[in-house]
């Protein structure tokens, strides 16, 4: 019975408080970046962002920018740079998609 209701939390549509919650909670960081923008435009954002993952829900795809990520490969400090072992990779993602993850995680915690 649990799991159903989960499922079904899940699959319920996004609303405008869920959306706005999860902006609220997103770790900005030290410098200026993209949820930081979130943060300063969230009333400006949430109806367009809304719209978005009604529409990717409806299609039962995400957009591309959202399904990508940039990745780079850091040297560990201290360590040369002749050995794969010293390098650590590094994914970028999409900030829409870090805030769908917020939210999604959020349901699981209730």
């Amino acid at each position: 019975m649990r799991n159903f209701l989960i499922i079904e939390q899940l699959e319920a549509e996004i609303t405008e408080e869920e959306l706005g919650k999860a902006i609220d909670c997103m770790r900005a960081g030290k410098k200026a970046g993209p949820i930081d923008f979130y943060k300063k435009f969230k009333k400006q954002l949430i109806s367009p962002i809304l719209e978005m993952f009604q529409e990717a829900y409806c299609n039962g795809s995400l957009p591309k920018s959202m399904t990508s990520a940039l990745i780079f490969v850091l040297l560990k400090p201290g360590k040369p740079s002749n050995k794969c072992e010293n390098m650590r990779p590094i994914s970028l993602l999409n900030a829409d998609l870090k805030i769908l993850c917020k939210i999604l995680a959020m349901c699981l915690q209730d």
